[in-house]
């Protein structure tokens, strides 16, 4: 007999924080709560998933202006971080854009190295399993794109064994080496500003993917949603708040109007310097006429 006023309320009560959590804390991320219990299969087991819907409508803002961390950021950081372990979570995380827990997980056999049959650079097959992925996500293989993920790979994956977790730290560790990294490096989260966390290296991973001209599903696929997933709109919508790209775009017209000119005053002047060159040979030939006679 659940009602849309009885939803309501539970909103309004994680809102007020009167409801709080086992420990008798507000939560914090409701945002996310809201997502994981309205959306949930069990509204549409007893048929009001609608009015579950209707509650989350207007109850979650809709975050079309997404975090992100450019490359040009991640390199920063990494020239902050000095254990070749953290480095390697670092680039893997910004390549290839999964949930950091999920990378966490990762064992030696997950990784297969090969050559890039175009142009024989070492490169590494990922397989990503069902079992250390969110409920979300689908289970896939993905090859890295950047030489440093290689690079780190070989040189970090020769001292573990089959069957060994690839990385030993934990997710506090991580946690506090990326903030420290990051502070030191003087980077923070685009476009607020607000400080760096491994979720805004996979949204970052989706925004550079779609600069460099990837498609909707190309990078749909890179980061594990499902094909009918409206995720992927956040970060495209990140090409219309990127102020540098209209910008960009108003420099090359510029440019090229300026190139434009350039042309046609040195066309103006080669046609001037054959005039010129013109009139020196006629007076030249009068010369001769005048001499002859």
């Amino acid at each position: 007999e659940i009602t849309e006023g009885d939803i309501r309320r539970v909103y309004n009560g994680l809102e007020d924080g009167t409801i709080v959590t086992a420990r008798g804390e507000r939560f914090k991320d409701r945002a996310s709560y809201y997502n994981k219990l309205f959306k949930s299969k069990l509204f549409k087991m007893v048929g009001k998933s609608e009015l579950a819907h209707a509650v989350i409508e207007y109850a979650i803002p809709n975050n079309s202006v997404v975090r992100f961390v450019l490359e040009d950021d991640v390199r920063r950081i990494y020239s902050k971080t000095y254990r070749t372990e953290h480095r390697l979570l670092l680039w893997l995380c910004f390549d290839i854009g999964e949930n950091i827990n999920s990378l966490l997980a990762l064992e030696q056999c997950d990784f297969r190295r090969r050559l890039n049959p175009e142009n024989r650079d070492p490169e590494y097959v990922i397989e990503l399993r069902r079992d250390i992925l969110k409920r979300s996500r689908t289970a896939r293989s993905e090859i890295t794109l950047y030489k440093e993920t290689a690079q780190l790979l070989d040189e970090h994956l020769a001292a573990i064994l089959p069957g060994e977790k690839v990385f030993t730290i934990t997710y506090a560790s991580a946690r506090d080496f990326l903030t420290r990294a990051a502070s030191d490096a003087g980077v923070v989260c685009q476009p607020r500003r607000e400080r760096i966390t491994w979720k805004d290296l996979r949204s970052g991973m989706a925004c550079d993917l779609a600069r460099k001209g990837w498609s909707r599903d190309e990078i749909n696929k890179r980061l594990g949603h499902k094909p009918s997933s409206k995720e992927i709109d956040k970060y495209l919508n990140y090409l219309a708040i990127d102020a540098h790209q209209p910008k960009a775009k108003v420099h090359q017209f510029e440019v090229a109007k300026l190139h434009e000119r350039l042309e046609e005053a040195s066309a103006r002047e080669k046609l001037s310097d054959q005039r010129i060159k013109g009139m020196h040979e006629e007076i030249e030939a009068l010369r001769a006429q005048i001499a002859g006679v």
